[in-house]
């Protein structure tokens, strides 16, 4: 159990430790640093480049869900709104807002956003794009384009396996 003394022993050697201030008046003592004359700022860093694109893993639910929430973030997209989805090939599918699409309504499928910022799928989208109910998808959203890309795993394994061995030497 500690006792009195064991506390004032303990916090006598954390003040030790502590840096001693003095205060101007007491000693004579100045700051060494320059201080800066009121009203002038030092300059601010350029601010860090905007991301062209977010990316984001989801997986596609038993009811072929899937969420794109960061797009209703990012774009701007709200409960309920239209969007249209189209397959692109190589197993990807986009996503547009009904208005901003330049595709016509019989060649996409025509969905919307629920209040969990999700989108369902249709099984044709799905075969078109060599997806399946419960398989992961990168969800790419890019603001530039005002749109969403989903890409399936399988067509990123296929995407990198058609890269593979080109970078082989590994820097330690």
């Amino acid at each position: 159990m500690r006792t009195y003394h064991d506390h004032r022993r303990s916090q006598h050697a954390i003040d030790q430790l502590r840096p001693q201030r003095r205060e101007p008046a007491q000693s004579g003592w100045t700051p060494t640093v320059a201080a800066r004359p009121v009203g002038e700022l030092a300059p601010l860093p350029p601010p860090p480049a905007a991301a062209t694109a977010h990316y984001c893993v989801q997986r596609l639910d038993a009811r072929r869900r899937v969420a794109v929430g960061a797009a209703r973030r990012l774009l701007g997209w709200e409960s309920g709104q239209a969007v249209l989805v189209r397959a692109a090939g190589d197993g990807q599918l986009l996503v547009e807002a009904e208005a901003q699409s330049p595709s016509s309504p019989s060649e996409a499928h025509r969905t919307f956003l629920d209040a969990q910022g999700r989108i369902r799928l249709t099984d044709a989208l799905l075969a078109a794009a060599g997806m399946e109910a419960r398989s992961q998808l990168l969800v790419r959203v890019c603001p530039e384009a005002e749109g969403v890309r989903l890409v399936s795993a399988a067509a990123l394994e296929s995407a990198f396996a058609d890269h593979e061995g080109e970078d082989e030497e590994v820097v330690a």
